[in-house]
């Protein structure tokens, strides 16, 4: 809000409607200073194969969605970023090749993008296969609400 109101006195005085703009004054006011960004921490190596045997638990054993399960498990087998995973289309995964090739508008670099998916992705993607009756489940791999599905900023 300061950067705005810094924006509107600099056109004022330009347009000498004003003598001096405020909002520059501010600039060096700690409490229109934001606060460091902080990110969250990758999982520690060691805790990796915790988390797969968590997440390897069915039934009522597993607190977590299938859909959950299987989006956590194919960021740790592929690395791709979440938006990445949660656009996936059924169409961009090639089960006979073990292949998934994420179209460039989906990635942070803006190009194409085909990942080797190892066994224990193809497992996870075909338990999520039999849910297919949903139209929406018919495209998508997860379906989310549409505020979920829209570019999301990235924090990483």
């Amino acid at each position: 809000s300061r950067s705005i109101a810094a924006q509107i006195f600099s056109f004022a005085r330009s347009t000498q409607r004003c003598i001096e703009n405020p909002a520059k004054a501010m600039a060096d006011n700690e409490y229109f200073k934001r606060p460091p960004i902080q990110h969250f921490k990758a999982i520690e190596q060691d805790d990796v194969p915790a988390l797969v045997e968590m997440l390897q638990k069915k039934g009522n054993d597993q607190r977590l969605k299938p859909e959950t399960v299987c989006a956590l498990l194919l960021a740790l087998y592929t690395g791709l970023r979440d938006a990445s995973i949660r656009g996936a289309e059924w169409k961009e995964i090639d089960f006979t090749k073990e292949l998934w090739t994420v179209p460039a508008t989906r990635m942070k670099s803006r190009t194409r993008h085909e990942i080797p998916l190892p066994r224990q992705a193809i497992k996870a993607l075909k338990e999520l296969q039999p849910g297919l009756n949903s139209p929406c489940r018919k495209q998508r791999v997860w379906c989310y609400p549409l505020s979920l599905l829209l570019p999301q900023p990235n924090r990483t």
